[in-house]
Protein backbone atom coordinates (compact mmCIF):
# COMPACT_ATOMS: atom_id res chain seq x y z
CA UNK A 1 0.00 0.00 0.00
CA UNK A 2 2.59 2.18 0.76
CA UNK A 3 4.54 2.09 -2.38
CA UNK A 4 0.98 2.78 -4.27
CA UNK A 5 0.87 5.91 -2.44
CA UNK A 6 4.37 6.64 -3.10
CA UNK A 7 4.17 5.72 -6.44
CA UNK A 8 0.90 8.17 -7.04
CA UNK A 9 2.84 10.91 -5.22
CA UNK A 10 5.82 11.01 -7.13
CA UNK A 11 3.06 10.69 -10.32
CA UNK A 12 1.18 13.59 -9.26
CA UNK A 13 4.34 15.80 -8.51
CA UNK A 14 5.33 15.46 -12.06
CA UNK A 15 2.18 16.34 -13.40
CA UNK A 16 1.76 19.73 -11.22
CA UNK A 17 5.20 20.23 -12.35
CA UNK A 18 4.94 19.89 -15.85
CA UNK A 19 1.82 22.11 -15.67
CA UNK A 20 4.16 25.18 -14.23
CA UNK A 21 6.52 24.88 -17.14
CA UNK A 22 7.73 28.27 -18.12
CA UNK A 23 6.90 29.23 -21.12
CA UNK A 24 10.06 30.95 -22.93
CA UNK A 25 10.11 34.62 -23.25
CA UNK A 26 9.42 36.32 -26.47
CA UNK A 27 12.24 38.47 -27.46
CA UNK A 28 10.98 41.62 -29.90
CA UNK A 29 14.24 43.32 -29.34
CA UNK A 30 15.52 43.33 -33.18
CA UNK A 31 19.07 41.56 -33.63
CA UNK A 32 22.17 44.12 -32.85
CA UNK A 33 22.94 43.56 -36.54
CA UNK A 34 19.73 44.99 -37.58
CA UNK A 35 19.98 48.44 -39.25
CA UNK A 36 17.86 50.77 -38.43
CA UNK A 37 14.81 51.98 -40.96
CA UNK A 38 16.16 53.47 -43.35
CA UNK A 39 14.18 56.20 -46.08
CA UNK A 40 15.04 55.78 -49.94
CA UNK A 41 17.32 58.23 -51.17
CA UNK A 42 16.73 58.50 -54.45
CA UNK A 43 13.35 59.27 -56.45
CA UNK A 44 10.06 56.74 -56.08
CA UNK A 45 7.62 55.57 -58.09
CA UNK A 46 4.02 55.29 -56.98
CA UNK A 47 1.18 52.87 -58.28
CA UNK A 48 -2.48 54.20 -58.85
CA UNK A 49 -4.84 51.81 -59.93
CA UNK A 50 -7.87 53.19 -62.16
CA UNK A 51 -10.45 50.82 -61.37
CA UNK A 52 -14.28 51.03 -60.61
CA UNK A 53 -14.25 54.10 -62.54
CA UNK A 54 -12.30 55.72 -59.70
CA UNK A 55 -8.48 56.73 -58.80
CA UNK A 56 -7.11 54.62 -56.03
CA UNK A 57 -6.04 57.40 -54.46
CA UNK A 58 -7.91 60.82 -54.27
CA UNK A 59 -4.85 62.62 -52.49
CA UNK A 60 -1.52 61.47 -53.42
CA UNK A 61 2.12 63.12 -51.20
CA UNK A 62 4.95 63.05 -52.83
CA UNK A 63 8.76 64.46 -52.98
CA UNK A 64 10.08 66.26 -56.33
CA UNK A 65 11.85 64.15 -58.93
CA UNK A 66 9.01 60.96 -58.02
CA UNK A 67 7.12 59.36 -60.64
CA UNK A 68 3.40 58.69 -60.40
CA UNK A 69 2.39 55.24 -62.69
CA UNK A 70 -1.31 55.08 -63.54
CA UNK A 71 -2.44 51.98 -64.53
CA UNK A 72 -6.14 51.31 -66.36
CA UNK A 73 -7.44 48.30 -64.53
CA UNK A 74 -10.90 49.08 -65.66
CA UNK A 75 -13.05 47.53 -68.89
CA UNK A 76 -13.41 51.17 -69.65
CA UNK A 77 -10.95 53.08 -71.53
CA UNK A 78 -9.63 56.61 -68.95
CA UNK A 79 -7.41 59.28 -69.52
CA UNK A 80 -5.21 61.34 -66.75
CA UNK A 81 -5.53 64.83 -67.73
CA UNK A 82 -4.15 67.86 -65.08
CA UNK A 83 -6.95 70.17 -64.34
CA UNK A 84 -4.72 73.35 -65.95
CA UNK A 85 -4.07 71.21 -69.00
CA UNK A 86 -0.24 71.54 -68.60
CA UNK A 87 1.59 69.02 -66.25
CA UNK A 88 -0.59 65.60 -67.57
CA UNK A 89 -2.08 64.23 -70.64
CA UNK A 90 -1.94 60.66 -70.70
CA UNK A 91 -4.11 59.83 -74.00
CA UNK A 92 -6.65 57.47 -74.03
CA UNK A 93 -5.59 54.41 -71.52
CA UNK A 94 -7.13 51.11 -72.96
CA UNK A 95 -7.25 48.17 -69.82
CA UNK A 96 -4.15 47.12 -68.67
CA UNK A 97 -2.09 50.35 -70.43
CA UNK A 98 -0.21 52.65 -68.24
CA UNK A 99 0.97 55.87 -68.01
CA UNK A 100 3.82 57.60 -66.04
CA UNK A 101 4.88 61.17 -65.20
CA UNK A 102 7.86 62.33 -63.90
CA UNK A 103 7.22 65.28 -61.00
CA UNK A 104 10.10 67.69 -60.71
CA UNK A 105 8.11 70.46 -59.24
CA UNK A 106 6.44 71.46 -56.12
CA UNK A 107 2.86 71.72 -55.82
CA UNK A 108 -0.36 70.41 -55.65
CA UNK A 109 -1.53 69.04 -59.18
CA UNK A 110 -4.95 68.49 -59.50
CA UNK A 111 -6.42 65.74 -62.24
CA UNK A 112 -9.23 64.20 -64.06
CA UNK A 113 -10.56 61.65 -66.43
CA UNK A 114 -10.95 63.67 -70.00
CA UNK A 115 -13.54 61.13 -70.31
CA UNK A 116 -15.48 60.73 -66.57
CA UNK A 117 -15.20 63.83 -65.66
CA UNK A 118 -16.30 63.25 -62.45
CA UNK A 119 -13.44 61.14 -61.72
CA UNK A 120 -10.81 63.33 -60.14
CA UNK A 121 -7.79 63.22 -57.53
CA UNK A 122 -4.26 65.25 -56.94
CA UNK A 123 -0.91 65.02 -56.24
CA UNK A 124 1.04 67.23 -53.97
CA UNK A 125 4.58 67.08 -54.54
CA UNK A 126 6.71 68.69 -51.87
Amino acid sequence: MKKIIFIFSVLLIVLMLSGCKQQPATDTTPPANTPPSVQPSGPQTYDVEIKNSAFSQSTLTIKKGDTVKWTNNDGASHTVVSDSGSEINSGTLAQGQSFSHIFNDAGTFAYHCGIHTYMKAKIIVE
